[in-house]
């Protein structure tokens, strides 16, 4: 019966890979859903470069009022489970106990209502700047042997859907806040990420190594981040250059 399982949440897992929009996430969080036997799924996906550049997407199958009163109420910032998957890599399973103060009590009292009072949350990260949760709620609970299989299952699949988002969503998200570059500093930019320093730069483009260092300066404040290699990272993965 496991192997059954496991072998379904490869297939899954392997359509994961290939979802290029939040409705292809929804689609496999609804066939992940129905073969873990929890009817709200949830996943979401944090990326940054730097700590003040970052972006998020969630693709939720958690009751309608429920992420409406979730949004009103900011419950992400009182919420465990994020807080959980954000700094720590092993299962969060849901009770009572891991709600403190009063918006995370009120936070346990809305997801009961909506029939999330049991679950589990499983982090991966890609990395330091690359950091994503899947989430499984119900309104019945479940015996513990049990919740750490449907777990392993889940992992499989957020691997999936982590890895997609990265190659396909969250590019997107950051075009939306791409910064424009002169055309002078997408060229230095290029050799910047080819590995050349200020001074071979200046040489390629005929400009003095104190003009260079502007211009890659003028990119780091652009992209809100603070070295050479982030600088050559973003603009490798966001297509800056190519």
């Amino acid at each position: 019966m496991d192997d059954r399982l496991f072998r379904d949440a490869y297939d899954i897992a392997f359509d994961a890979l290939q979802a290029k929009s939040d409705d292809d996430t929804a689609a496999v969080l609804r066939r992940a859903g129905a073969l873990l036997e929890c009817e709200h799924p949830l996943f979401g996906i944090q990326v940054s470069l730097a700590p003040e550049r970052q972006v998020q997407r969630i693709v939720s199958l958690f009751p309608a009022d429920y992420q409406l009163t979730y949004a009103k109420e900011e419950f992400i910032f009182v919420d465990p489970t994020v807080v959980h998957c954000l700094t720590r890599l092993d299962l969060k399973v849901w009770d009572s106990s891991m709600y403190s103060g009063s918006g995370a009590l009120r936070m346990r009292d809305a997801a009961a209502d909506a029939g999330l009072q049991y679950g589990f949350s499983v982090p991966n990260r890609h990395g330091e700047g690359s950091i994503s949760m899947i989430s499984f709620g119900c309104d019945r609970p479940m015996p513990a042997k049990r919740m750490e299989l449907l777990a392993k299952l889940a992992a499989v699949i957020g691997a999936g859907l982590h890895s997609a988002a990265e190659n396909h969503v969250v590019p997107g998200l950051f075009e939306e806040k791409r910064p424009s570059l002169s055309a002078r500093e997408t060229e230095c930019l290029k050799w910047l990420t080819a590995g050349k320093t200020d001074s071979e730069i200046g040489e390629i483009m005929s400009l003095s190594e104190e003009t260079v260092r502007q211009y890659v300066k003028r990119v780091k404040q652009k992209f809100n981040i603070y070295s050479r290699p982030q600088a050559a990272a973003y603009a490798i993965r966001y297509r800056f250059v190519t």
